[in-house]
């Protein structure tokens, strides 16, 4: 999906910023703990929690603009970011332990899928407040 608009653009841009900040810093932390012995799962289900935190705080106002309660924006964006979970855990599942492929390239690859869906979703079913 491209957003066609310079609206969009900015919404996506945005998206794109947050997404870099927070993702980059949990691949960072996931590489070293998995390094260090912390089984691959174990990390990913850690890092999510982390992760809906910073990209909620930071998608909420700096992204969308969101208007809503917060409360509510908050209960949508754990279901949908649940959904990214199940996206990569599945990932992982069927790439690290099925086809023995390395950890760190799926997880690479699964950031990127997520962060589609998360875009989609959060864009037209969490934040549908004024943007």
């Amino acid at each position: 999906m491209i957003p066609a608009n310079s609206a969009e653009l900015k919404i996506f841009f945005r998206f794109v910023v947050v997404g870099i900040i927070t993702n980059l810093t949990a691949y960072l932390i996931f590489l070293l703990a998995v390094a260090r012995g912390v089984p691959v799962k174990t990390m990913v289900t850690i890092l999510y929690g982390v992760g809906v935190l910073l990209g909620f705080l930071g998608n909420r106002r700096f992204t969308f603009t969101d208007t809503q309660k917060w409360w509510y924006s908050l209960l949508m964006y754990c279901i949908v970011s649940f959904g990214g979970y199940g996206i990569n855990y599945a990932l992982i599942i069927v790439f690290v332990d099925n086809w023995h492929i390395h950890h760190a390239y799926v997880e690479f690859v699964a950031i990127g899928i997520v962060s589609v869906y998360m875009f989609i979703m959060n864009r037209f079913f969490v934040f549908k407040g004024k943007t």
